[in-house]
Formats: structure tokens, C-alpha cells, sequence
């Protein structure tokens, strides 16, 4: 039997969920798949600090966050000091030994450090094995492009995010514009019209975000708008939630049930992770994008502007009047509806799996 290693790294709950997306894929086609955090499995404490820092900087300092973002991005794809620093402490004789013991017959990876990894393991000659990069935000960060020669695929949202790869040169054969994938519960269903605008709104991730509680509070008190508000597993934020609540809002703790929100809500109200703008798109579920005003998610804000599938709101206040201008023109919201059918890509995780049987004819070896 055929094995395959799906990797993520923990930085956000995203990465994880579109590996798990692709894995059952795969695992209905009789392939073994072994999904993991290769970062953490590699370098645990580094892997820690990585994480912690990378979700705390996004959530107390956006625009410090925002700036070293784009500083990254002026530049062409190298290898300056700190990126084969990085690579070197998460590229570990651990992970090293276990691919060889493993011996996968193909990887795919849905985050730079884990195509860092295995791109690494190639350029050493350690193994050869079939690669495959899955971009999860509507950018190409520069960092994924540092060792592209040792990457075989790499699958992007979009054909414009395709074409400006081949205009870096990349060769158009590898890559894909499959979209991002997710799991196949989100599917497009009818909108059941009502009298009151229904929102989902997500409080920032799994972890909850208390930047989130000012633009409850502007929509409370509010006839036209019923709210369901999932505060993630913070206790604190539900707590605080549960204070600001008025009868138009119902708080809920954490929610596996994804799915059926978006299938409940007219539109949905959220920081806009790659992965959360495709699960919204591929419901037909408009998204008011807030908190996310810097680097890869500002790429997905100006993403879901651009396709007329969703707003920007950069302050209460702004939510407020975009809700109650959406709630007072039904049309508004019933063309971002339709924008959503028109690019929805429900197919990407089964084309990925199919794009890695067709690529498991290139023997893998390691020596």
C-alpha cells in the first residue's frame, strides 16, 4: 500500500484542518496517511516559541506583524542567515531518521516550514520523494519560494495567484489552482429568507479573541439582527460575552459544528483565515472581515473585496452601518450570495488527491 505524509504546522487551527480535509481524501482511495505537525514532532521547543509568538504578535500588534510581513514580501525569494536558521532548527536528525525508517512515497505539506523541511531533506540528498505545496491564504508568501526546486506542486487558490507565480519564475506545469481545501460538510445550501438578518459571529479561532467584544457590543439592541456569537474555548471572552449579550444574541462556548452555522447564517462576521474565506464562500455564507488588518489575512480581506463575496470593517462602528445597509437592501446580500456560488471550489481537496496518485509514480528513495 502507497503511504503519504499530509504535514501541518500548529500556527492557527487553518493549516491543520485543510491537511485533515486532504487526508480523508486520500484515505478513500486505500492509501495509508500519516498526518502530523512535522515542526513540532522535529523541534518541539522551537516549535512552541514559533507558534507563540506568531499568534500573540497577529493578536497585540497587528501592525508590527503587518510590517515585518511586508518587509519579507520586498524582497525576491533567498536564503538569507535567518531563513537557513529556521530551516536548520526545524529540519532535526529526528525527522531526518524518521522518513528514512518511514520511507513515505509522497509529502504534502499546507504551511512554508513543513516544505521547508522536506525541500531540505531533498538538497542533501537524503531522499527524493514527490513534494507537493498547498498554499492556504490567497498569497504566495516568498518564503514558500525559497526552495521551489525541490517542490514538484504546488496548488494555489487561483488562476491570478498562478499566473503571478509563473511571472516569478516558476514553471506553470507545477502548479495547480485548485483553491484551498477544506472538509466536504461545507457545501452550498438554500438561504431560508427572514425577517431578521442572521449572523455567525466568530469570535477569532478557536481561542477566542477579546478584540471581537467592541463590535458585539455595537450590534446589540438591534430588532433587525439576530446573532449567534461563538466565543471559542476562552472562558474569559464568553463570560464577557455573556455580560454584553442583549436578547438579539445568543453566546456559545467552543463549536465543532462549523458547517451547520454557516448553513444557519445569511452571513458571517470573522478575521479572515484562508481557510475560514473558503468555508464561507464554498456556503454561500458572505463574510464581514474584522481584526485583520495585517499581513496574510489583509491578503484575504482584499480578496473577498474584490470578488464582491464579503466586506472590510475596520472599527465597530463601520460593522454596525454595513449591517444594518445589508439588512435594509436584501440585494446587496443576495448578489454576494451568488459571487459566492460563481468561485466556490468544493472539489479541491479530492483534485489534491488526485494530483498525488497520479504523482506516486515517481518512486520515492531514500537512501
Amino acid at each position: 500500500m502507497k503511504s503519504i505524509w499530509v504535514l501541518y504546522t500548529g500556527i492557527g487551527h487553518g493549516h491543520k484542518s485543510a491537511a485533515e480535509s486532504i487526508k480523508k481524501e486520500l484515505e478513500k482511495q486505500n492509501v495509508k496517511v500519516k498526518i502530523f505537525d512535522s515542526a513540532k514532532y522535529a523541534n518541539p521547543f522551537i516549535s512552541s516559541i514559533v507558534i507563540f509568538l506568531g499568534i500573540n504578535i497577529q493578536k497585540y500588534s497587528p501592525r508590527f506583524f503587518n510590517y515585518c510581513y511586508r518587509k519579507v514580501e520586498k524582497h525576491k525569494p533567498r536564503k538569507d542567515l535567518f531563513t537557513k536558521l529556521a530551516i536548520r532548527l526545524f529540519t532535526t536528525k529526528k525527522l531526518i531518521r524518521l522518513i528514512k525508517k518511514e520511507q513515505p512515497d509522497l509529502v504534502i505539506s499546507t504551511y512554508f516550514i513543513n516544505a521547508w523541511q522536506i525541500s531540505y531533506i531533498k538538497e542533501r540528498g537524503l531522499c527524493d520523494v514527490p513534494s507537493i505545496s498547498v498554499c492556504t491564504d490567497h498569497i504566495v508568501f516568498n518564503w514558500l519560494l525559497t526552495d521551489e526546486k525541490h517542490i514538484d506542486f504546488f496548488v494555489v487558490t487561483d488562476e491570478k495567484l498562478k499566473q503571478e507565480m509563473i511571472n516569478r519564475g516558476v514553471n506553470e506545469k507545477k502548479i495547480k489552482d485548485y483553491g484551498i481545501p477544506i472538509s466536504d460538510e461545507f457545501i452550498p445550501k438554500p438561504k431560508k429568507p427572514s425577517s431578521k438578518l442572521k449572523v455567525s459571529f466568530f469570535s477569532g479561532g478557536g481561542l477566542g479573541h477579546e478584540g471581537s467584544l467592541p463590535y458585539l457590543k455595537a450590534l446589540q439592541n438591534n430588532d433587525e439582527l439576530k446573532i449567534k456569537f461563538i466565543s471559542g474555548k476562552n472562558q474569559k471572552l464568553y463570560k464577557k460575552a455573556q455580560k454584553i449579550a442583549s436578547d438579539n444574541t445568543e453566546v456559545i462556548g467552543f463549536s465543532s459544528d462549523v458547517p451547520k452555522l454557516l448553513e444557519w447564517a445569511d452571513l458571517a462576521v470573522s478575521k479572515a483565515g484562508g481557510v475560514t474565506v473558503t468555508e464561507c464562500i464554498n456556503t454561500n455564507t458572505p463574510l464581514i472581515s474584522i481584526l485583520s488588518s495585517g499581513g496574510h489575512e489583509q491578503d484575504n480581506v482584499n480578496y473577498t473585496v474584490s470578488k464582491n463575496v464579503g466586506k472590510w470593517c475596520d472599527s465597530p462602528t463601520k460593522l454596525k452601518t454595513t449591517l444594518q445597509n445589508i439588512s435594509k437592501n436584501r440585494n446587496k446580500l443576495t448578489t454576494m450570495q451568488q459571487n459566492c456560488r460563481k468561485i466556490a471550489k468544493p472539489d479541491t481537496a479530492h483534485n489534491i488527491a488526485k494530483l498525488a496518485l497520479s504523482t506516486l509514480g515517481s518512486k520515492s528513495h531514500c537512501p
